[in-house]
C-alpha cells in the first residue's frame, strides 16, 4: 500500500477533519474485529485516512458512536492510556524489521500515549516501553454521533531507512471501544497472540515517497531547587541534617541521520520519576524493579539481552546511579544508537561521582556498553553481541562479553534462541564465570505452543551491569500450553491449560536444588473479565538458611504445594477490581495469602486505585505476617496540568512512604515538576508509625525546557 504524498499542506491539528487534504488522503474502510468476535464486522462505523507531506505522517479518524453511546474517557493525563477507555492507535514498524515499532494512541479527550514496542510484542519479555516519549501532535473533537481525531507525527521523531526519499514501513491501525470491550483492526490480524494488535511482524507494508529527512538537535536544560531532610545526605554534610538542594543539568539529542541518534547528558537528575512500588518478598532471591528514568528509554530494547526464564538481564540500567534503592550522582554520559542496513549498533558510556550514602562511601565508577545486532531474515531472526564494563578507581572492574542469536525455523512460529556470555573480574576463575542458554519455543497463543530451555550459569558469573537473581545453577525448563478459541456465541473468548516444569541443580557439585511444577488454567471472557487458577508443587533442597521476617528457614529438603486463584473484573466499567487468593504449604509450614485491588474512575479528572496484599506464614509455631497497602490518586485539571499521589505502607520494611508529583506540561518539551517525598519508620513494636515524626522528607521543584534547532 502506498501512502498518498500531499506536498505543501496547510493543516491545523484541531481534530475536525474539515481541510481539503483529508478528501485526497488514502481511505481505510476495511475493518474487522480482532476481539471479542474475531473476524466479524465492527459493531460501529470506523473510517481512517492517512497521508504524508514529506515532513510528517498524518492520520485522521472518524469513529461512529451510535445512538445513546458515549465514548469512555478515564484520564486527561499524558501517557495514561489503559485498555478500559476508547482510543485510536497508529502502530508504525518504522525500520520494517518485523521486531520493533512505535505506537501512538489517542483517546477521545485528545490524551496522547506513545510506546516503543520490541521483540515483536512477545508477552514473555515485557514487549514495550511506556516511558519512551516523542514529539508529535494530536487533537480530537466530539459530535452527536461520532468523535474524530487528527494525529501528526514528524519524521524527525521516527527512526527509518530512506533510499532517495523512499521509505518502507509496517503499519497497523486499530480502534478500541471500551463499552463493548471491542478492538477493530486494519489489516485483519488474527488473534493468535496475546498482543496481536501490537505485533510488527503482522503489520501491513506501506510505501512513502518524497520523504524529506530532517535532523534536528534537541537541547534540554533543567533547573532544580528544593530541600531535603534525613535519608542519604550529600557527601559534604552529616547524614540526617536538613539541606537545601540546587542544581542544573543538560540533555542533548542529535539526530545524526534518520536512523542514528546521539544522546548526551550532564548532571542528570531524576527527581520527577515516580517512586517504586513496595512489594513483599517470600523468596530467598532479590526482587526485580523496572527502569523508569527518561534518559535510559531511547532504544532500550537494543541493549536488552535477557537470560531466559525469569527477569534476568545482562544489562539493566538500574545498576547505574542507584545503590540499594538510593540515587548516586551521575556526572554525565553519552549514548549512540542507530541502524545501517541490516546492522544495528548501540553504545553507552556513563560516569558516576564519588559520594556517601549514610556512613557508606561509594566510589566513582565508569560504566560502558557496546551492542551490535545484525538482522538475518525479516522474520525476527538476528545475531548479535554485547560487551559491558564497570570499573572504579580502586582497581575494581567487571567485564562481560556476550553473543546472542534468534533463528526462525521452518515450523510455523518456531524459534531457536542462543545466549552465551562470560564475565571477568579480579580473583575469579574464568571457567566458573560462564553462562549459556539454548531455547526452542513456539511464539503463538492459539492452539498448541511450547518452550524448552537448557541453561547454565557458573558460580562466579556476575553481570556487573545486569540483574541476576540466582547464579551457580543449571536449569531445565519446559512449557506446554493449549488455548481454545470458542465460537462467537460462547461467553468465553479464549481459555486454555498450561504446564510449566522447572528443574534446577547446582552447577558445581550437581546437587539437585529445586523442582517447580505448575499447572494453570486461564480464561478470558467476552466481557473482558479474566480468571486463572494454579496448582503448584515444589521440591526445595536448601543448602543455606534464609529468613522471611524473623522466621528462619533452616537447610533441609522440603516438599510442599499450594493452590492459587485470581479473578479480574471487566474493564469497561468505572469501577474495576481484582481478587487473588493463595493457600498451601511453605518450607515445612503453611502459607495463606490474598490480594485485593480496585480502580475507580470518578471522572476524566479523578481516578483512585487501591491495593492490599497480605501473607501469613507459619513454621514451627513462628509466624510472619507481612502486608502492603498502596493507594494512588491521579487527577488532571486538563491535558497540561496533572497530579498524582502514591501512598504506601509496608510492614516488611517497617515504612510508610508518600510520593506526590505535580506536572505542568503546557507544550511538548516544556515541563514543570513539583515533587514531595516523605518516609516514616514504623515503631519498633511493629505498630503503625507516628505520622507526625517523619524520618525522611524532600520538596523539589524541577523545570526543563527543550530548544529545537
Amino acid at each position: 500500500m502506498e501512502i498518498v504524498f500531499l506536498p505543501d499542506v496547510d493543516l491545523r491539528i484541531n481534530g475536525r477533519l474539515d481541510e481539503s487534504a483529508w478528501h485526497r488522503a488514502s481511505v481505510i474502510r476495511e475493518w474487522r474485529q480482532l476481539a471479542p468476535n474475531e473476524g466479524e464486522p465492527p459493531s460501529l462505523g470506523t473510517e481512517m485516512r492517512v497521508f504524508h507531506d514529506g515532513k510528517a505522517v498524518y492520520l485522521g479518524a472518524r469513529l461512529s458512536t451510535g445512538p445513546g453511546f458515549a465514548p469512555v474517557v478515564r484520564s486527561l493525563e499524558r501517557d495514561s492510556y489503559t485498555p478500559d477507555q476508547d482510543a485510536v492507535a497508529l502502530i508504525l514498524d518504522t525500520l520494517n524489521d518485523n521486531r520493533t515499532a512505535f505506537g501512538f494512541i489517542v483517546t477521545p479527550a485528545g490524551v496522547r500515549t506513545d510506546i516503543a514496542i520490541f521483540d515483536d510484542a512477545e508477552t514473555g519479555s515485557q514487549p514495550w516501553n511506556t516511558d519512551w516519549n516523542a514529539f508529535w501532535d494530536a487533537a480530537t473533537s466530539r459530535g452527536p454521533d461520532a468523535w474524530t481525531a487528527e494525529i501528526r507525527i514528524p519524521f524527525s521523531s521516527l527512526r527509518f531507512n530512506s533510499t532517495g526519499g523512499r521509505v518502507e514501513m509496517g503499519m497497523i491501525l486499530w480502534r478500541y471501544i471500551a463499552e463493548n470491550v471491542e478492538t477493530d483492526i486494519f489489516p485483519a490480524v488474527p488473534n493468535d497472540w496475546s498482543l496481536s494488535a501490537y505485533k510488527p511482524s503482522r503489520a501491513l507494508d506501506v510505501r512513502l515517497n518524497n520523504v524529506r529527512e530532517r535532523h534536528p538537535i534537541y537541547i534540554r536544560p533543567y533547573f532544580l531547587g528544593g530541600a531535603e531532610q534525613g535519608g542519604a545526605a550529600p557527601s559534604d554534610s552529616p547524614a540526617g541534617n536538613s539541606d537545601l538542594r540546587a542544581g542544573a543539568g543538560l540533555d542533548l539529542k542529535v539526530n545524526l541521520s534518520s536512523h542514528h541518534v546521539l544522546d548526551a547528558t550532564l548532571h542528570p537528575d531524576f527527581a520527577q520519576v515516580e517512586a517504586d512500588d513496595q512489594r513483599i518478598n517470600l523468596t530467598r532471591f532479590s526482587l526485580f524493579f523496572p527502569e523508569k528514568r527518561p534518559f535510559f528509554q531511547e532504544r532500550a530494547d537494543l541493549f536488552d539481552v535477557r537470560i531466559p526464564v525469569g527477569n534476568q538481564k545482562l544489562f539493566h540500567s538500574r545498576s547505574i546511579g542507584i545503590r540499594e534503592g538510593r540515587p548516586v550522582p551521575i556526572l554525565g554520559g553519552v549514548r549512540l544508537t542507530g541502524r545501517s542496513g541490516d546492522w544495528q549498533i548501540g553504545f553507552l558510556e556513563m560516569q558516576t561521582a564519588r559520594t556517601e550514602l549514610g556512613l557508606q562511601e561509594i566510589a566513582s565508577e565508569n560504566f560502558g556498553v557496546l551492542r551490535i545486532k545484525r538482522e538475518i531474515k525479516r522474520d525476527g531472526s538476528f545475531m548479535g553481541g554485547m560487551v559491558t564494563s564497570r570499573a572504579d578507581f580502586r582497581g575494581g572492574y567487571n567485564l562481560v562479553t556476550a553473543l546472542d542469536m534468534d533463528v526462525s525455523l521452518k515450523a510455523p512460529h518456531a524459534y531457536v534462541k542462543l545466549r552465551l556470555a562470560g564475565s571477568a573480574e579480579p580473583g575469579v576463575v574464568y571457567k566458573k564465570s560462564l553462562m549459556g542458554a539454548l531455547t526452542l519455543e513456539s511464539r503463538i497463543q492459539r492452539g498448541f505452543s511450547y518452550a524448552v530451555v537448557a541453561r547454565h550459569i557458573g558460580r562466579d558469573f556476575h553481570p556487573g551491569l545486569g540483574y541476576l537473581s540466582r547464579g551457580g545453577v543449571n536449569l531445565l525448563y519446559n512449557r506446554l500450553e493449549y488455548t481454545w478459541f470458542p465460537a462467537v456465541d460462547s461467553a468465553v473468548q479464549n481459555h486454555g491449560f498450561k504446564n510449566k516444569l522447572i528443574g534446577i541443580w547446582n552447577s558445581d557439585n550437581g546437587v539437585f536444588e529445586t523442582l517447580d511444577d505448575t499447572l494453570t488454567w486461564h480464561a478470558l471472557l467476552r466481557t473482558g473479565a479474566s480468571l486463572q487458577a494454579d496448582v503448584k508443587w515444589m521440591h526445595e533442597h536448601l543448602v543455606r538458611a534464609f529468613s522471611v521476617g524473623k522466621v528462619v528457614i533452616e537447610p533441609d529438603r522440603y516438599r510442599f504445594g499450594w493452590l492459587e486463584a485470581d479473578y479480574r473484573s471487566p474493564s469497561g466499567f468505572p469501577l474495576q477490581w481484582g481478587i487473588k487468593g493463595i493457600g498451601g504449604g511453605y518450607f515445612g509450614g503453611r502459607r495463606l495469602g490474598g490480594e485485593f485491588s480496585a480502580a475507580w474512575t470518578l471522572s476524566s479528572h479523578w481516578m483512585m486505585t487501591g491495593e492490599y496484599i497480605h501473607n501469613f506464614v507459619e513454621i514451627d509455631r513462628k509466624t510472619y505476617r507481612p502486608h502492603v497497602a498502596r493507594f494512588r490518586l491521579r487527577t488532571a485539571l486538563n491535558r497540561s496540568l496533572s497530579a498524582g499521589a502514591l501512598i504506601q505502607y509496608s510492614s516488611d520494611l517497617g515504612r510508610f512512604s508518600s510520593n506526590i508529583r505535580i506536572r505542568f506540561n503546557p507544550s511538548e518539551g516544556v515541563d514543570l515538576y513539583i515533587v514531595y517525598n516523605e518516609g516514616i519508620a514504623a515503631a519498633e513494636d511493629g505498630s503503625l508509625p507516628d505520622l507526625f515524626q517523619p524520618r525522611e522528607r524532600s520538596l523539589l521543584i524541577k523545570f526543563n525546557y527543550t530548544f529545537v534547532l
